[in-house]
């Protein structure tokens, strides 16, 4: 067994104890005692000369038992700095290639997460009802156009723009390389600044889309 060194505490020196994950610090002090001997040993069970080095806990009382302190425990949860946002993604089943390139660029920033139909609809699951409660829980929809607009993407442009309209839920359109503007179709999207694609290259272009996106956070 090695040999333990003592570290010398002085009035001019403390020494400060940092616990793991920095969950809080014990501060040793060398202090003059104002108590009697007979009095501390009779609070602590110890005998504890004048003069002697104190530890001062719970604003300078001695509890009976002193709570356990589980050192192995994380925090939990996530800090409003620290939480990703979450997007709902409305595409064509076309379209998902190109798709799935930019959302795979939007998930490179920390801050956001994506939510894609085929990455959360289970067998058996009621997809209407799915699609209005994850449309219900983001703070952002990414509204994909392409060259064609399928039935379920329609569905989820309609929960959109009522949770839109009803909530202020912000929707982004984005126009796919060779859409120009928004179909006449679905004119109804005209009210929401769209972002346009030249390329799936366009890095001013997505940009731009995050920079909507993180908006979303302050609505």
């Amino acid at each position: 067994m090695s040999e333990q060194k003592a570290i010398p505490i002085t009035k001019e020196q403390p020494l400060t104890l940092e616990l793991p994950d920095a969950t809080c610090r014990l501060t040793l002090r060398y202090e003059e005692n104002s108590h009697s001997e007979k009095s501390i040993s009779e609070s602590k069970g110890n005998s504890i000369k004048p003069g002697g080095m104190q530890v001062r806990r719970y604003g300078g009382k001695y509890p009976e038992k002193e709570p356990a302190i589980n050192f192995d425990k994380k925090p939990t949860g996530s800090s409003p700095s620290t939480e990703k946002l979450k997007i709902f993604v409305s595409y064509n089943t076309n379209d998902f290639p190109e798709v799935e390139q930019i959302i795979q660029k939007l998930k490179e920033h920390n801050q956001i997460k994506a939510w894609i139909d085929i990455e959360q609809i289970e067998p058996g699951d009621l997809i209407r009802k799915v699609l209005q409660q994850a449309i219900l829980e983001s703070i952002c929809v990414l509204i994909f156009i392409g060259t064609d607009i399928g039935r379920w993407q329609e569905i989820e442009i309609d929960l959109s723009i009522q949770q839109g309209v009803e909530e202020q839920l912000h929707l982004i359109p984005v126009l796919l390389p060779g859409i120009d503007n928004i179909p006449q179709d679905l004119s109804v999207l005209k009210r929401w600044n769209y972002v346009s694609l030249k390329s799936m290259y366009d890095d001013n272009a997505l940009k731009r889309l995050i920079r909507g996106i993180m908006k979303s956070k302050s609505r």
